[in-house]
């Protein structure tokens, strides 16, 4: 689908046109769009997204609240059924894994993710179990089936009051204007804060005092510490599930 197809049918941005291609992913494209002196960003579903079961409606919901926290785009226009969500542009540098690995910038990192981590909000349960099974299915092997099972058996109990997460804020969905603020929240919802923590860790292979500095900025306890390497394993495994549903 070209990014003008879809600008026909959604209201506040009938007249933009597509600027750029962004981002051409294995689940969504994202395009950049110019309406006057406004600028957007359109994301239209690939197939493979429905095949995971990404929950666009309750996206939508998630990002009312971070948009109103100031950590996150405001939504423009939306369309769930056919795939398509327009959100306001934000200007700033994305970071890059060499800003994981300063210690002003975890500390800054660990105090977004608290702040995350607080904004009060009705949205879809971060379900990894659920999203294991999916991927599994879209993958189709046996490999697949035995990591999704292994991810199952990881998994620690669940909260009692889960708390709104990202579900990976990794350096290419932190925007840095001056503040910091993140992107890309197709994967969000209601569960432990410590998976985020342990998303960016794993996924940068922070060293242990690189580590520390993030956990400090988030002001984690040392009881929770001690529950973060289930957590390192549980993200393995959902990257290689997420691997083997992708091809990627």
């Amino acid at each position: 689908m070209t990014p003008e197809q879809p600008i026909e049918h959604l209201g506040p941005i009938t007249c933009a046109k597509p600027e750029r291609l962004l981002q051409h992913g294995a689940v969504a494209d994202t395009w950049l769009l110019r309406q006057n002196n406004d600028a957007f960003v359109l994301r239209i579903d690939r197939p493979l997204a429905a095949r995971l079961g990404l929950d666009r409606i309750g996206e939508q919901a998630v990002l009312a609240a971070v948009a109103e926290a100031g950590i996150g785009p405001s939504v423009a226009a939306a369309d769930p059924e056919h795939g398509l969500l327009v959100t306001r542009y934000l200007e700033g540098r994305v970071w890059t894994d060499d800003d994981l690995h300063e210690p002003a910038q975890l500390v800054r990192l660990g105090t977004l993710l608290r702040r995350v981590h607080s904004i009060p909000v009705t949205g879809p349960a971060l379900d990894l179990t659920a999203a294991a099974q999916r991927y599994a299915q879209a993958a189709g092997s046996r490999e697949a089936q035995q990591a999704a099972h292994q991810l199952h058996t990881l998994l620690p109990a669940k909260r009692k009051r889960p708390c709104l997460c990202h579900g990976d804020p990794t350096a290419s969905n932190i925007l840095d204007d001056g503040r910091l603020m993140l992107l890309d929240w197709e994967y969000s919802g209601l569960g432990d804060p410590l998976f985020d923590l342990a998303v960016v860790i794993r996924h940068h292979a922070l060293d242990s005092a690189e580590s520390d500095v993030l956990m400090a900025g988030y002001g984690l306890g040392e009881r929770a510490r001690t529950c973060l390497p289930r957590w390192f394993e549980v993200y393995d495994a959902l990257r290689v599930l997420w691997s083997l549903a992708t091809g990627t």
